[in-house]
């Protein structure tokens, strides 16, 4: 499953929802945050991963859920309340790292 959310209602809802999710924090402008939305669709698809909640969350849309983002894009990785991994900018290498800590 792969989600933008819109507000932080939404952004609960899901978080709550998933045990295992993948958080895409991006803005419109960015171009390497295309990138990577392209590549975590590509994955969300995956049946290996379908168990797997993608979320995507515009920076400029939802500031009060991305206020301690820093860098874009940033891709957080959440097994339960625990995140267990973090990569800032296009580094595909770590995507793929973090995703398969995450599924099993």
């Amino acid at each position: 499953m792969f989600v933008e959310v819109k507000n932080s209602d939404e952004y609960r809802k899901y978080m709550a929802q998933c045990q295992r999710v993948v958080v895409d924090f991006s803005a419109t402008r960015c171009g390497p945050c295309k990138t990577m939305y392209s590549l975590l669709q590509r994955l969300a698809s995956s049946p290996a991963y379908q168990h797997i909640c993608f979320i995507k969350v515009d920076v400029e849309k939802c500031q009060s859920i991305s206020q301690n983002i820093r860098s874009l894009p940033t891709v957080i990785f959440r097994k339960g309340p625990s995140v267990i991994g973090e990569v800032k900018g296009m580094d595909e290498s770590k995507i793929n790292y973090y995703l398969q800590a995450l599924a099993q």
